[in-house]
């Protein structure tokens, strides 16, 4: 009799794993598949509905006119423009010292791209490098870029700071996004005019931002 009880308990054991097994799906099931329940690398490349950001009034958007760009053949060299648009949507003018902002890129993991460079010339302020907005005016800062090879590789050159070079290193095919950082902390500062010389400039807005990143892609 217990030996009849046994083998009816094994028999139904097999019987309800042998329905189970078969109703979950298969990735849950086969070792080799476990790598389906890893995390996977998020690609995150910004629309131009999430490409504003807005500080304390002011809404900052980065903007590329053209997201594909073709890469250079050896010897060639490809532009690239990509810019800010600042709108003033407070009651107060402020004034913009466009060349300090500074262009950033990531690639499609996420990873920010090593960047260098250096001073090539200095050039004086002209009175467009540092527009004032009044209420309701907006203004852009357009950065042109090259895409270019140094020794084995592709570069993206740019120029910022009244006559630095800002460099990306090492690009390949592939999607990338691109911001740009602007810090100001005075209201007030000595700037050498073009016009006028050393002048002290008002109405600087003073703050920090990192836009929002927009896309771009290389091939």
């Amino acid at each position: 009799m217990r030996q009849l009880f046994w083998i009816s308990f094994f028999t139904a054991l097999v019987v309800f794993g042998a329905t189970f097994l078969g109703s979950v799906p298969a990735p849950f099931v086969a070792s080799d598949n476990l790598n389906f329940l890893k995390s996977q690398p998020i690609v995150s490349i910004s629309s131009s509905a999430n490409n504003a950001i807005e500080i304390d009034g002011i809404r900052f958007e980065t903007l590329v006119p053209q997201n594909i760009v073709r890469l250079p053949k050896r010897g060639e060299e490809v532009n690239v423009q990509f810019r800010v648009r600042i709108t003033n949507q407070t009651s107060t003018p402020y004034r913009f010292n466009l060349q300090r902002f500074l262009p950033e890129m990531s690639n499609s993991q996420g990873q920010m791209l090593v960047v260098g460079g250096g001073r090539n010339s200095s050039t004086e302020i002209e009175e467009s490098d540092i527009p004032l907005l009044k209420p309701g005016e907006s203004t852009e800062f357009l950065m042109n870029a090259k895409l270019l090879w140094r020794e084995k590789r592709i570069s993206l050159v740019g120029y910022a700071l009244y006559g630095s070079i800002v460099e990306f290193y090492n690009l390949h095919s592939g999607q990338y996004q691109i911001r740009f950082e602007y810090e100001n902390l005075q209201p007030r500062r000595e700037m050498l005019l073009i016009t006028t010389g050393r002048t002290q400039v008002g109405n600087l807005w003073v703050g920090k931002v990192v836009t929002s990143f927009a896309g771009i892609t290389f091939q």
